[in-house]
């Protein structure tokens, strides 16, 4: 997982330099400090995340809501395993993002075509 911190100028060092201590790894094996708990905290500080993480379940987004939304970016990296209601969502998701990816295509084409030249 790779947080940064917000403030933009130390956005723009950290583009330029990667040092090993800009990753950090959290698992889940503490009973008490979990890896949702850091998130959120880390939301405060961060403007975006990179996680990678062998299983997902769309639950754990859920609880971090009003979180990661102050973040700029999220990027997951995942394995295969995802629960039903996970896999459900993510194609859902997609889905509606093809639409619409679909959708702006096709009226970018109609204004190319209608414009007189």
């Amino acid at each position: 997982m790779h947080l940064s911190p917000k403030p933009k100028e130390e956005k723009q060092r950290q583009e330029t330099s990667r040092r090993g201590g800009d990753l950090f790894i959290v698992v889940n094996s503490d009973s008490q400090w979990k890896v949702r708990e850091y998130l959120r905290e880390w939301s405060d500080i961060s403007n975006k995340f990179d996680i990678a993480t062998g299983s997902l379940e769309i639950g754990a987004l859920l609880a971090l809501d009003g979180n990661w939304q102050k973040l700029d970016k999220i990027r997951v990296l995942m394995g295969n395993e995802v629960t039903k209601r996970t896999r459900k969502a993510l194609l859902a998701a997609s889905m509606r993002s093809s639409k619409l990816w679909i959708l702006a295509s096709k009226k970018k084409k109609r204004r190319m075509t209608s414009s007189p030249a």
